[in-house]
């Protein structure tokens, strides 16, 4: 099967069980009202893989393998209502899932590994609740997660390794308002941050963060921003490594009161340690 383009505006469509591959363009791209299935599919060795603009319908993809693309694996713009489940995105060009201007993502037990760029770019504006759940982000060599401005995002039971590396954040880079729990990021590598880089309002529970290498600062945690306020608990930050900061970095950068709090955690065996730099750190 070659590619697939929906420009007119059905009810609902659906795609079961297809090869869509060897497009110039995206495989498939949508520009519809209409709420679209595609289920049990393969989208590979095209230009983009799936691709929505200005998309105000529901997607909901499942059970199906994206991969291989040339560039993208997914790509959402303006696309309201985005529901991925079972689904693997892999070896594509450069970012695995990219989603931008007010798109509601929902994901759950995936697999988003060895793509060009990050494995998960979100940037302006993500509205109402977004969540991605149970999954395994790996070995993509721009970094694992870009969670950009203001964007309203929850994650949980993620397994996050050796990604990068990247500017800032090699495991994860957030500077939205984000609830991270049940996250392992090892092996991961950054300029800033080779764990978790973040700015904004960010809170950590029950995760572990090992192994991660940062060339500058934040091996483990890399937490620089005007308006930072940072809960971390129940949380493991062992063996990284940075020139500053092997465990935690932190650092307020102009007028606001940063506030970082610290409860039940372990930070052990991080060359050389923890530096803080106005903070109030508790």
């Amino acid at each position: 099967m070659g590619w697939i383009r929906f420009f007119v505006q059905p009810r609902s469509a659906e795609l079961n069980y297809c090869v869509i591959n060897y497009s110039k363009a995206s495989g498939v791209y949508l520009n519809s009202y209409g709420n679209i299935l595609i289920s049990h599919c393969r989208v590979h060795s095209n230009s983009k893989g799936i691709s929505t603009w200005s998309y105000p319908g529901e997607l909901n993809i499942t059970q199906s393998i994206i991969h291989n693309n040339r560039n993208s694996g997914i790509s959402c713009w303006l696309s309201h209502f985005i529901y991925l489940n079972n689904i693997v995105i892999s070896g594509n060009g450069s970012t695995g899932l990219a989603l931008s201007g007010f798109s509601n993502i929902q994901l759950a037990d995936f697999e988003i590994s060895n793509n060009g760029g990050r494995g998960i770019f979100t940037g302006g504006d993500l509205f109402n609740y977004s969540s991605i759940n149970n999954g395994i982000i790996n070995n993509n060599s721009g970094g694992g997660v870009y969670i950009d401005w203001f964007d309203d995002m929850a994650m949980s039971n993620i397994q996050i390794e050796g990604n990068g590396p990247a500017l800032t954040g090699g495991g994860i880079y957030t500077r939205g308002f984000s609830n991270f729990a049940g996250l392992t990021v090892n092996n991961n590598a950054a300029t800033n941050g080779g764990g978790i880089a973040f700015s904004e309002l960010t809170t950590i529970s029950n995760s572990v963060f090992e192994n991660n290498n940062a060339t500058d600062n934040g091996g483990g945690l890399y937490c620089a921003g005007s308006i930072l306020s940072a809960n971390v608990y129940n949380v493991k930050i062992r063996d990284n490594k940075a020139n500053n900061g092997g465990g935690i970095y932190l650092e307020a950068q102009d007028m606001y009161d940063p506030y970082f709090q610290i409860s039940n955690v372990e930070i052990s065996k991080n060359p050389p340690g923890i530096k803080v730099a106005g903070c109030i750190a508790k």
